[in-house]
């Protein structure tokens, strides 16, 4: 059930949910399986989003220069 929240959240977008249930064995493997890959995807859209504003305020300087220069 743990396991299927998690999944069931990811699915609607949600890297913030974590399965937390205590496992043995092949559950094991598996709930480090998916937290981990949650963490990664986690970290690459904040790699995404900070790219993203970086890109927002070159384009902002470049329209500026632009602008100036017509002026």
């Amino acid at each position: 059930a743990d396991t299927r929240r998690v999944v069931e959240a990811l699915a609607d977008g949600d890297l913030t949910q974590r399965v937390t249930v205590d496992a043995r064995g092949d559950f094991s493997v598996l709930r480090e399986a998916i937290n981990g890959s949650l963490d990664k995807l986690g970290a690459t859209v904040d790699e995404i989003r900070h790219a993203a504003a970086s890109m927002r305020t070159a384009t902002g300087e470049i329209a500026r220069q632009i602008l100036e220069i017509q002026h």
